[in-house]
């Protein structure tokens, strides 16, 4: 009897052991798509997911499979995802790429309305609920908006040695720059000084040339249908194909020209675009701190970053920057936690977004809250960190302001409001036209911006 307890007890004991080592694999695992901005999965992406997890487990016993998609293809893929009802958990979903709009009309996302209160809280309350209703449809919530610069200013980016170059020898200077055509300048002194240059202008910026015109989007920035955000709402409204207004046959006008100058690369058709080897672009919005991120992607050179319009909400755009649950999901709640999770715990957004410290960064010891990239490191996402619930989490780079988040506070907090802010277009009745306004927009568009079909637009 005593030799079968014993047994009995070693063997419950081999159980439970064997039920503590595989404790890990018993927790559901949250598939997460989001935006990169480079074209290549950084090697060390599973060595980060994996301290992640540790985290994710200890915490929300959760984990998480990373899927970072380059931002040039990542409408097209998403797309193909829902289109198939692939299994996904949380996807990046905006008015720009990955229309949030036109997934809720598919179904493709998961009805938070009844469940975000409880299950993402510091989150949720974050967002002004004017804000939130710019992206509820019908009284049904489909997103959570994550919290960075909410309004949008257009501006461009340019290298900050031959600028400073430029503007010593013509007097000119940043604040004079109070259109997009306002650079062309800058333009003509770098392609004289080198006009071997591979890409002196990466051409407009289809989301900051919006901004750069004043638009706000009725239902995305691919179909007609604007207002101009200086509308006076006392005198009524007016919706505008804004693809037919002189503001865009200007900008179509605008392109040609430059692409004729030689001030866009030739092949900007068949190439994708290399900030490393540009002098300027046009963002997709200005913000305080800007700098640090333009930096990563100019390939470690630093950039000034110039506004040139008024901070504004745009009701299409605050609507931008949002994470959603898929139909799919087979664990809502758990994906809203995670996503409060990143809200709160600076740490998980820090290496969710820089990496591990000793391998990707390290942090300076005589400024708090200021890291530095080690060297080489192949393992960023600080340039796309506004998509990761809370961007005030975020550590401090060399180019940043140390009050760079009480700065951007600020212009959060006293923005003008877009006259049709809280506005939802009711899609309904025109889902086809809609859906041929889209492949119509991304047949012509690029080439539209970049210049290359001459006046024949016309």
């Amino acid at each position: 009897m005593k030799k079968f307890c014993l047994a009995l007890v070693m063997v419950l004991s081999v159980f439970a052991f064997m039920g503590c080592d595989n404790k890990e694999d018993d927790v559901f695992t949250i598939e997460y798509y989001y935006i990169m901005s480079g074209t290549f999965v950084p090697t060390d992406l599973a060595k980060v997911q994996d301290e992640i997890n540790e985290i994710l487990i200890e915490k929300i016993d959760a984990k998480v499979n990373l899927h970072p998609i380059s931002a040039w293809s990542y409408d097209e893929r998403l797309n193909i995802i829902i289109n198939a009802s692939d299994y996904f958990d949380i996807c990046y979903t905006s008015s720009w790429t990955n229309n949030y709009f036109r997934n809720v009309s598919k179904e493709a996302y998961y009805d938070i309305t009844d469940i975000v209160a409880e299950y993402a809280p510091n989150l949720y309350q974050a967002i002004d609920p004017l804000i939130y209703d710019s992206i509820t449809i019908d009284e049904r919530l489909y997103g959570v908006i994550n919290l960075q610069v909410l309004p949008r200013t257009a501006g461009y980016t340019v290298e900050k040695e031959s600028w400073d170059a430029y503007c010593l020898e013509t007097g000119f200077s940043a604040d004079m720059v109070q259109d997009y055509t306002d650079i062309e300048g800058y333009l003509a002194y770098v392609l004289e000084n080198d006009p071997d240059a591979y890409n002196i202008l990466v051409p407009f910026d289809p989301a900051g040339i919006v901004i750069g015109l004043g638009f706000d989007n009725i239902y995305g920035m691919q179909y007609p249908g604007s207002i101009s955000v200086t509308d006076d709402p006392s005198d009524g409204i007016t919706v505008v194909n804004q693809f037919a207004t002189d503001d865009y046959r200007d900008l179509f006008r605008t392109a040609v020209e430059w692409y004729e100058k030689g001030y866009i690369n030739e092949d900007v058709l068949t190439e994708a675009a290399d900030y490393t080897l540009a002098y300027s672009w046009m963002m997709s919005t200005w913000k305080p701190g800007a700098e640090a991120e333009e930096f990563k992607r100019s390939g470690n050179r630093e950039m000034l970053c110039i506004p040139f319009s008024d901070s504004v909400m745009y009701n299409n755009w605050t609507g931008s920057n949002i994470n959603a649950i898929s139909t799919n999901s087979k664990n809502p709640e758990k994906c809203l936690e995670f996503l409060d999770l990143l809200y709160t715990d600076k740490e998980l957004y820090n290496m969710l977004v820089f990496g591990l410290e000793g391998d990707h960064y390290t942090k300076d010891a005589t400024r708090e809250n200021y890291i530095t990239a080690v060297e080489n490191t192949n393992y960023s996402f600080a340039d796309v960190g506004w998509q990761f619930s809370n961007q005030f989490n975020s550590y401090l780079t060399e180019y940043q302001d140390e009050n760079v988040w009480e700065d951007t506070k600020t212009i959060n907090e006293n923005a003008e409001f877009s006259p049709i802010m809280g506005f939802v277009f009711d899609y309904s009745e025109v889902e086809l036209e809609l859906a041929n306004c889209y492949t119509v927009y991304n047949e012509y568009i690029n080439s539209l911006l970049y210049g290359i079909f001459g006046t024949g637009f016309e």
